[in-house]
C-alpha cells in the first residue's frame, strides 16, 4: 500500500466460498480452513466474501489474517444471516445494510435465497484519511438457463444496487462494488447495474475472458459434469468494480485468479466459485474536473428500456399466477359450500371428528392459497414500484438526448 496523500493503491478480494452449513455445501470444513491458511500469506487491503452462512467460518476466516487486517464486520438479515462479510486493513467508519424487496419465494427453500434476506451491504473505509465505500452483495441466483423465473428479481436487486450506488458515491473518492451477482457481463442485470452507477470492471484481458469463468468452468472441481460437455468455460459472474469522484482517477492495475485451482494437497476446490482479485491505483487529478463518469445517456436510457420489458414479463407472470389463484379460492370455496349443506342435510350420519377430516383439507389449502396470494400481491407491488422507477429516469434521460439520438433510439 503506497502511503502517498495523492496516490493509493487497494488489493482487493472478492469470493462466493460456498459455506452453507448441515452438510449442504460439499467438504464446508476442509475448505473453509484451507481458504483462512491460504489468505494468510496474502496482502489485501480488503476482503469481501460472500454465503458466510455460519459466523463462526467468518471469524475462523478472519483470524488468519487479523494481525494484517484488524478490521471486520458481518452484516446480519434474513433467517440465516446475509451471508456477507467484509475484512479490511483500514479502520471501518460507517456501515449500512440495504435488504432487497424482491428476493425469491419463501415456499422454495431449496433454492433458500428468500430465507438469506438478501440485500447490498455498504462498508465506509478510512484509508489514509480518503473514505472508501465497498458495497458488497450477492444478486439472486439463477436456476435455470432455460426458464429464469427469477429475472425480473436479479433485475430489480440490480437496479436498486445501482441506484444506491449512483445516490451515495458523490463526494467519495472511491467506491468499490463487490461480490457475486450471478450475472455475465453480456447479461441486461449486470449492464443495467454497471450502466446506472457509472462503474468500471476491472478484468483486464478482454481477449480471453472465455478463460476467466468464475463459475461451472473445467477449473473447478464442483462444476457440474453435464454442463461441462456444453460448455466447459463457464461464467464470469463474480466481480470487482470501481469508479471514483470528479477530482480522482482511478485503474484496474492487475486482475487475476486469487486462488490454485485445487487445495494443495487435496482434489477439491476452494468452492464452487473462483476467487478473484484485483489492484486499484487511486490518484489525485491534477487538473479540474471534467464532468461525471460513467455511461452515455443513451446507452443507459436503451438499457432502461430493456429492463422495463423484463419487468412487464415478470408482471404478467405474477397476474397470472394471480388469476390461477383467485380460481382455486373459488373451487376451494364451492367445495366447503357442498360440505356445509351436505353437513346441514346428513349430520347424524357422520360423528363430528369425521365432518373435522372432511372440512380439514380444505381450510389448510385455504391457508395456503391465502399466503400464496399475499406473497404474489407483494410482488407484484414491487415489481410495480421497480418498473415505474425505471421509467421515471428513462423519463430523465430521454429528456437530456440531443434529437438525432433520440432518432435512432425510436428507429
Amino acid at each position: 500500500m503506497e502511503d502517498l496523500p495523492t496516490s493509493i493503491r487497494l488489493n482487493v478480494f472478492t469470493m462466493n466460498i460456498w459455506g452453507m452449513p448441515l452438510g449442504l455445501s460439499k467438504d464446508r470444513g476442509l475448505r473453509i480452513n484451507a481458504l483462512a491458511d491460504a489468505l494468510k500469506s496474502k496482502d489485501y487491503d480488503i476482503i469481501a466474501l460472500q454465503e458466510v452462512w455460519d459466523i463462526g467460518d467468518f471469524n475462523l476466516i478472519f483470524s488468519s489474517v487479523e494481525k494484517a487486517m484488524p478490521y471486520k464486520y458481518y452484516f446480519y438479515s434474513g433467517l440465516f444471516g446475509s451471508g456477507l462479510g467484509v475484512i479490511s486493513k483500514w479502520p471501518i467508519v460507517e456501515t449500512f445494510y440495504y435488504k432487497f424487496p424482491l428476493n425469491g419465494y419463501v415456499h422454495k427453500l431449496q433454492h433458500g435465497d428468500w430465507l438469506a434476506g438478501k440485500g447490498v451491504a455498504l462498508a465506509q473505509i478510512n484509508v489514509n484519511g480518503k473514505l472508501v465505500n465497498v458495497f458488497n452483495t450477492h444478486l439472486h441466483a439463477q436456476y435455470s438457463v432455460e426458464n429464469d423465473e427469477y429475472l425480473s428479481h436479479r433485475l430489480s436487486q440490480a437496479y436498486e444496487a445501482g441506484q444506491l450506488v449512483r445516490l451515495t458515491s458523490a463526494g467519495f473518492p472511491l467506491t468499490l462494488f463487490l461480490g457475486d451477482l450471478n450475472s455475465k457481463p453480456t447479461d441486461v442485470c449486470l449492464r443495467l447495474l454497471v450502466s446506472l452507477a457509472g462503474l468500471h470492471d476491472s478484468f483486464l484481458d478482454r481477449a480471453n475472458e472465455k478463460n476467466y469463468g468464475t463459475n461451472e468452468s473445467a477449473r473447478n472441481s464442483y462444476s457440474p459434469k453435464a454442463l461441462l460437455k456444453t460448455n466447459p468455460d463457464g461464467g464470469r459472474l463474480d466481480y470487482i468494480l470501481f469508479k471514483c469522484d470528479q477530482n480522482h482517477e482511478a485503474t484496474a492495475l492487475s486482475y487475476s485468479f486469487a486462488l490454485p485451482e485445487r487445495i494443495p494437497g487435496s482434489d477439491v476446490s476452494y468452492s464452487d466459485h473462483e476467487a478473484v482479485e484485483a489492484c486499484i491505483e487511486l490518484r489525485q487529478k491534477s487538473i479540474e474536473p471534467d464532468g461525471v463518469d460513467g455511461g452515455s445517456d443513451s446507452t443507459t436510457e436503451a438499457i432502461l428500456r430493456e429492463s422495463i420489458d423484463v419487468c412487464e414479463r415478470g408482471l404478467r407472470q405474477v397476474a397470472t399466477k394471480i388469476k390461477w389463484l383467485k380460481v382455486c379460492s373459488l373451487l376451494t370455496s364451492a367445495i366447503i359450500g357442498i360440505l356445509v349443506l351436505a353437513q346441514i342435510e346428513h349430520d347424524d350420519k357422520l360423528s363430528s371428528f369425521k365432518w373435522f377430516l372432511l372440512y380439514s383439507p380444505c381450510f389448510i389449502f385455504s391457508t395456503f392459497l391465502a399466503a400464496d396470494y399475499i406473497f404474489n400481491r407483494i410482488e407484484f407491488q414491487s415489481l410495480c414500484s421497480i418498473q415505474n422507477a425505471i421509467r421515471v429516469l428513462r423519463r430523465s434521460m430521454s429528456s437530456k438526448l440531443t434529437p438525432g439520438e433520440i432518432r435512432k433510439k425510436d428507429d
